[in-house]
């Protein structure tokens, strides 16, 4: 009886060591298929940059063994993460077998920026002679960027500024087309006819920005829209 278990088990043992040693190589996904089919996907995305990316992709451990993955992978970025600098590429098997799995990736992106070549001085207008283009790493560009010099048109300086400095939404504001005390042309429309009038501005305003202004005639305080440097429309 003992004889009989011993001989059942080496049987087991053989045809287990033959299932594996007829376990073919090409039933697993190649790992340098993965990894060249996730810079394809990195590539394809940013076809519109000036720059390509640097792509820079964790090894994958040899050790993983992927079932071949006939239908195809999909391939996008990990839920909420960022696309430059160090994040997480989420790959899946479409089938007929299905896993997932996350590859750490650094992509480097270039920006052409506009920087400050002289330094400032608060509420200044930029003009092209203040400024030259200069390739930045979007890391550094957390705050936003302007990329072309028609994008300054009617911005000015919240702070000083020193040269160097990258432009951004974060250091220009819009211009006052109207400051406090300013003399300033009130058009007054309703129904269809226009009254125009003289006020004085008593408070500063950006275009498109409520501004309250006293008539000049009639001492009255009205609300308006800065509609162009120094000129205020209002509703009668």
């Amino acid at each position: 009886m003992k004889l009989k278990n011993i001989v059942s088990f080496l049987i087991i043992i053989c045809c287990l060591q033959t299932s594996y040693a007829k376990t073919p190589t090409n039933q697993y996904e190649a790992l340098t298929s993965i990894v060249m089919k996730a810079e394809n996907f990195i590539e394809n995305n940013y076809l519109e940059s000036t720059y390509p990316p640097i792509i820079q992709i964790k090894p994958i451990s040899k050790r993983m063994k992927l079932a071949q993955c006939h239908e195809g992978l999909s391939i996008q970025f990990n839920n909420n993460s960022k696309q430059f600098g160090n994040t997480l590429l989420k790959i899946n098997c479409k089938g007929p077998v299905h896993w997932s799995m996350k590859l750490p990736v650094k992509i480097t992106l270039f920006q052409d920026v506009l920087v400050l070549k002289n330094a400032v001085i608060k509420s200044q207008s930029i003009d092209v002679n203040d400024i030259i283009v200069k390739k930045v790493d979007r890391k550094e560009l957390v705050r936003g960027y302007f990329s072309h010099v028609s994008q300054l048109k009617r911005l000015q300086t919240k702070r000083n500024l020193t040269a160097g400095t990258i432009l951004s939404p974060s250091n220009l504001k819009a211009k006052q087309l109207v400051k406090t005390g300013q003399q300033v042309t009130i058009f007054y429309s309703a129904f269809g006819m226009g009254i125009k009038a003289t006020g004085t501005a008593l408070n500063s305003a950006s275009k498109g920005q409520l501004i309250k202004v006293r008539n000049n005639s009639s001492s009255k305080v009205i609300e308006g829209i800065v509609a162009s440097e120094g000129v205020v429309k209002a509703h009668l």
